[in-house]
């Protein structure tokens, strides 16, 4: 499958808050085993931190991972900060499982100024009840990130707000 294409003119940068999902290669089910989402979460955190993005929520579905992020800062810049992640964990994968983690790129979201980022990360980790893989949020356990572990509410920049998406 192609990359799916990016909003032309947007730069991914600033403090935007993006729904990101992101397929294994060949639609593997590596994350059915809790030290291959370990390894992606890991990365996924390490990656975050040097790029100034903030980790609101994620789930890890068999096949793929949802992702709820924001950038914390003006220069957070979306697409090398996801490159950076998706290389870390390839690696950290391949070192372990000697498979290839990803597939060809990934389907990003701009979230929109008029949705609420606690609502979005609800739907996010609503993924396995919704695909019959577990009768409640609280059954499936490759869920996570700062909205979902309850260590703070909002959007990451303090102001009660995100950011508008272009149209």
């Amino acid at each position: 499958m192609a990359r799916p294409p990016f909003i032309p003119g947007f730069d991914y940068r600033g403090t935007f808050a993006y729904s990101i999902t992101c397929c294994t290669h060949d639609r593997a089910p590596w994350f059915s085993d809790p030290a291959a989402v370990t390894i992606a979460i890991a990365e996924l955190t390490r990656a975050a931190a040097g790029a100034s993005f903030d980790v609101l929520a994620w789930c890890a579905m068999p096949d793929h991972l949802h992702l709820l992020v924001q950038g914390t800062s003006t220069d957070a810049t979306l697409r090398p900060f996801i490159k950076c992640w998706r290389q870390r964990s390839a690696h950290a994968f391949l070192r372990v499982k000697r498979q290839r983690l990803w597939q060809i790129g990934y389907w990003e979201r701009v979230v929109r100024s008029t949705e609420d980022l606690q609502q979005v990360a609800g739907y996010i980790v609503a993924n396995p009840v919704r695909a019959g893989l577990a009768r409640s949020v609280d059954d499936w356990p490759h869920v996570g990130g700062r909205l979902i572990d309850g260590r703070g509410e909002g959007d990451g920049d303090g102001d009660g707000a995100t950011k508008v998406a272009p149209s």
